[in-house]
């Protein structure tokens, strides 16, 4: 009996290893940076991602920390050797400094990769009123 169940750990971690060695891998940065951004501008990322496995890579979903972070994949299968882009939009509304993350889920080897997110978003004024130029005598000067 000690020999039968060896003999089924050693098939099992076999099949285990077996599929693990054929599996899709998703290469990706682990952060992803939208640099300074204005307010309400376009705040649209593309990151990148590679199969570096044997098989398809199947992204299932996607899931920000926030609502204001909102990602989108393709939902086709990549091919071993193959890329893609994975485009992430942020909510430009919001000032200040950007940090959140996304977990990307997959049938890959490794099935979820969390990506930080960082970047900065400048409040730039609306209507930026033109400034008089005032000479010595107090007099606005026309240029």
């Amino acid at each position: 009996m000690k020999s039968l169940l060896i003999s089924l750990f050693f098939i099992l971690s076999l099949t285990f290893a077996f599929s693990q060695e054929n599996s899709p891998v998703l290469k990706v940065g682990k952060t992803f940076d939208f640099g300074q951004i204005d307010k309400n501008s376009e705040g649209i990322g593309n990151l990148k991602f590679y199969n570096t496995g044997k098989s398809p890579l199947i992204i299932t979903n996607i899931a920000s920390t926030c609502g204001c972070t909102v990602p989108s994949w393709p939902k086709e299968p990549v091919m071993p050797g193959d890329s893609g882009i994975i485009n992430v939009i942020y909510d430009t509304r919001r000032v200040g400094t950007i940090n959140k993350q996304i977990t990307i889920s997959s049938n890959a080897s490794e099935p979820d990769v969390i990506v930080r997110i960082s970047g900065n978003v400048l409040d730039i004024p609306e209507n930026i009123m033109p400034q008089k130029i005032i000479d010595n005598s107090g007099m606005p000067v026309n240029r």
